[in-house]
């Protein structure tokens, strides 16, 4: 398990920094390196001519390396930053590089510039930038299909993006979030159920449904409890739709999140979409209110943040205790 203090570290530098533009304008991101070190070996092994089932097996050839490698990387990071700069510098600079793999607030930021144009009447502006943070067609999609796109990608990115790496992160240090980010990434880019990629992407899919099995649900649970301050009834009502809703999602883990998000918010989340001209005919999460409005977007993100300020004051509370009981042995 990692120190306590270096998860401290990390989340509180992912929210006050983020993702800062002006560095990665110079420099590429982790996952930037992720995928084009698993888009390479796509490219070369991903093969029309191939059977589904050779497909698979170089898929998982591929996705077994990709993982490995940046594991390997990482666990050498560590040993490198922990062995040239011991103590509080060397946990500085892990938990720098720690928080790159964070996301809540480029999340938060990203949702939010999905808020400000359907707040001021702006469809075309709030497609636009809803289109950059959710696969399905936005082309068509009214000021309801908006606000529900946005809510369903902040609760399961919450999970995703938050929730799960510090999971990772928290029981096996860097090389943990590394991990989780690699498989996450892998997912995003080859875990799609589609010609190209049903066969080559099965592992990396079925990795990202195992690595985010706990998260999910423990994000359903957070949620939960950041909506207390709003009346119990809310997070009651979010658990009941969260236990009833979330196992008819076509993924094992997005329903989680999305459902708690439907109850407590008194929407209906899910439901059809449209994917590459096609129509899915997804089902319905919560039994509230269809008609969604801007406001439903500012309580969804007010949620979310209370969500990490529960996981913040955890890891304070860890830390306390550790060193009322270890005398600072974690720090």
């Amino acid at each position: 398990m990692t120190s306590p203090v270096l998860v401290l570290l990390a989340i509180a530098i992912d929210r006050i920094v983020g993702d800062p533009t002006w560095l990665y304008a110079r420099i590429p991101h982790p996952v930037s390196l992720m995928a084009k070190f698993l888009m390479a070996g796509e490219r070369g092994f991903n093969r029309p001519a191939l059977t589904p089932k050779q497909r698979k097996q170089f898929g998982g050839v591929v996705f077994g390396l990709y993982v490995i490698s940046f594991v390997a990387i990482a666990l050498l990071i560590e040993h490198l930053v922990l062995h040239f700069l011991p103590g509080f510098m060397g946990t500085i600079l892990m938990a720098l590089l720690a928080s790159s793999l964070l996301a809540v607030t480029s999340l938060m930021e990203h949702v939010q510039r999905v808020q400000m144009p359907v707040m001021m009447g702006d469809v075309e502006t709030a497609r636009l930038e809803v289109s950059k943070i959710v696969g399905r067609d936005t082309s068509e999609l009214g000021q309801d299909g908006i606000i529900r796109a946005a809510l369903e990608s902040l609760a399961e990115n919450f999970s995703d993006g938050v929730v799960a790496p510090i999971f990772w992160f928290i029981i096996f240090g860097f090389p943990g979030i590394v991990f989780y980010k690699a498989v996450n990434t892998a997912d995003s880019l080859i875990g799609h159920k589609n010609e190209r990629y049903i066969d080559f992407g099965y592992f990396a899919a079925k990795g990202d449904d195992v690595v985010n099995f706990i998260p999910a649900r423990l994000t359903g649970l957070l949620l939960s409890f950041a909506a207390v301050p709003d009346g119990v009834a809310k997070a009651r009502n979010g658990m009941h739709v969260m236990l009833r809703d979330a196992g008819k999602h076509i993924s094992p883990n997005a329903g989680w999140p999305e459902a708690m998000m439907a109850g407590i918010l008194g929407v209906k989340l899910g439901g059809p979409r449209t994917y590459k001209g096609q129509q899915h005919d997804g089902v319905w999460l919560g039994d509230g209110r269809e008609a969604l409005v801007a406001d439903d977007i500012t309580k969804g993100l007010s949620l979310i943040e209370r969500a990490w300020s529960i996981i913040l004051c955890i890891v304070i509370v860890i830390i306390f205790i550790s060193n009322l009981l270890f005398e600072g042995v974690f720090v």
